[in-house]
């Protein structure tokens, strides 16, 4: 990401919109295809799951698939750093909600487009809301909206 950045900023007054637009694609494409090369494309490969848990540090890594992407899942990492890590040796930092790797990922521009044709299934089930992140506790009047319908109920606020 940051060799990209500097590739910007020196040549990107010389480039046209649309060269800037093709190399920005170029590089995202880079990034899927060194994320499946690194980490593997098959949501239900038990050592891909093992391997990010080794990258991430998670200590005691299962040896079930199910426990291996449910510990990886419980975690929140920018995806770009998942991938710069094995280049860069940078541990990958942890966040502890989707909201702040939202925070994150704003302020620092290590965005991962959700629809790279290059992602493979593993790197698209580990993609999170950047933009509009989940909130830890479920918005008050969707609670009671569920109340209501298991009530018997009709609502038409969900």
């Amino acid at each position: 990401m940051a060799q990209f950045r500097q590739l910007e900023q020196e040549h990107g007054e010389s480039w046209s919109k649309e060269d800037l637009d093709q190399a920005r694609i170029g590089f995202r494409n880079a990034l899927a295809k060194d994320f499946n090369d690194f980490y593997g494309t098959d949501e239900n490969d038990l050592a891909s799951w093992q391997k990010l848990c080794t990258v991430l540090n998670l200590g005691n890594i299962p040896n079930e698939l199910e426990s291996c992407r449910k510990l990886v899942k419980s975690k929140y990492v920018n995806i770009v750093d998942l991938v710069e890590t094995p280049y860069s040796g940078e541990p990958v930092e942890h966040f502890k909600s989707e909201a702040e790797l939202s925070a994150y990922t704003k302020r620092t521009g290590k965005y991962f487009p959700r629809d790279n044709a290059n992602a493979g299934n593993l790197l698209q089930y580990l993609l999170r809301r950047i933009i509009v992140p989940r909130q830890s506790e479920p918005h008050p009047r969707r609670r009671r909206a569920k109340k209501n319908v298991d009530q018997g109920t009709k609502s038409s606020v969900l």
